[in-house]
């Protein structure tokens, strides 16, 4: 049935039906074997970064707990250590070339091929992707001039539009003045017009991508994945850092508890008797505060605490010295702020406690205090 309907689109519908890697595409923009009388493409690498290696280290467990990765056919997940290679970033340019979906999925209109840099599904094969066999998606809305792909797949949340949307400015930063249009997850009324507009960017540049969007372009510039799952980089922590400078802080040493009371999930149901435990914190709700507010707790802040959420994304702009304790509802956890927190560098700690009751809570008290009085690591 997948391959009839892929057959279908083939030949009736709009957007891209297979993958091709970039070089691939842009090889067959740029041959000049044929002969150099030939229009010109702007098609090619424009620009490239590195980040070194991250060291991985065991998290300290507040309640002695292990942990419990997710196991797939091929072995865990998530490995708490070892040194792990951090691909290159590249900032690409393909002319005349289009975007299709929230995925933010950059193709060669020629010859239809995605680009399959661009092409990424959580738990399915690219080669997979629904957009690749989808019948009557609307044809393309043309803009004129040169635009910046910013949108991601699971860009509608904090930590990927963060991590992975907006270092992407930084990438392209010789050239923003020199762009059109900027294309985005979200909209005019979320986080992301917001940040967007801290981070400099006119919003009357913003195209905001949901739905069955499709654009096309003369000039498409894009990029490759900046972050594997769940493993940011020190270039990705650089990259927000050089696009949202930290100013000198008003009232370090701050301990931060970053409150999930108005998200849908994972609310801690005992959240106040456990503060009540805990002299010296601040409770917070991020929603409530603008980015400049945000990223002024975040450097001054000498612990961040909480729930497991996109909120402990502001890691990246916390001071060296940092101390991060997370608390999880369930024992199969993610280890992606662990990571983000070795980076900063600062210390880490973790618990899994049930979020209803609040049985226990004397004790993760009192080993959370135990961890902020232990002397920084070196």
């Amino acid at each position: 049935m997948r391959s009839l309907r892929q057959l279908l689109h083939h030949w009736t519908g709009h957007g891209p039906h297979s993958l091709a890697a970039f070089a691939e595409i842009a090889r067959a923009r740029t041959d000049y074997a044929p002969g150099v009388h030939r229009a010109e493409d702007f098609t090619g690498l424009l620009t490239s970064a590195t980040s070194p290696a991250v060291v991985l280290r065991p998290g300290h467990a507040l309640l002695g707990q292990v942990p419990a990765w997710e196991q797939l056919p091929d072995g865990p997940r998530y490995r708490e250590d070892g040194l792990v290679p951090i691909p290159t970033k590249h900032l690409y340019s393909l002319a005349e070339g289009a975007i299709i979906t929230g995925d933010g999925i950059v193709y060669c209109p020629r010859t239809r091929r995605a680009v399959a840099e661009t092409v990424r599904q959580w738990t399915a094969p690219a080669n997979r992707h629904p957009v690749l066999g989808a019948l009557g998606y609307p044809a393309a809305r043309r803009l004129a001039g040169r635009a910046l792909n910013l949108a991601t797949l699971s860009g509608e949340g904090f930590y990927h539009f963060l991590l992975e949307a907006l270092p992407r400015l930084w990438l392209a930063r010789p050239w923003l003045d020199q762009i059109d249009h900027f294309l985005c997850n979200g909209s005019h009324r979320t986080f992301h017009a917001r940040w967007l507009a801290q981070a400099g960017i006119p919003p009357e540049k913003i195209v905001w991508m949901s739905g069955l969007c499709h654009y096309s372009s003369p000039q498409v510039l894009f990029t490759d994945d900046l972050m594997r799952d769940q493993q940011p980089g020190a270039w990705n922590v650089a990259a927000l850092r050089g696009l949202f400078p930290p100013a000198s802080p008003a009232r370090p040493g701050r301990r931060l508890w970053v409150s999930r009371q108005d998200a849908q999930v994972r609310h801690l149901a005992w959240e106040s008797e456990l503060l009540g435990q805990l002299p010296g914190f601040e409770s917070v709700r991020l929603s409530e505060l603008s980015p400049a507010d945000q990223l002024r707790l975040a450097s001054e802040a000498a612990v961040i605490a909480g729930p497991h959420g996109a909120g402990l994304s502001l890691l990246a702009f916390a001071a060296p010295g940092v101390r991060l304790v997370e608390l999880f509802p369930h024992p199969q956890r993610q280890p992606v702020y662990d990571r983000l927190c070795q980076l900063v560098p600062g210390s880490y700690a973790w618990a899994v406690t049930d979020f209803q009751r609040p049985d226990g809570a004397a004790r993760l008290a009192g080993a959370i205090q135990s961890f902020l009085d232990q002397p920084p690591a070196r």
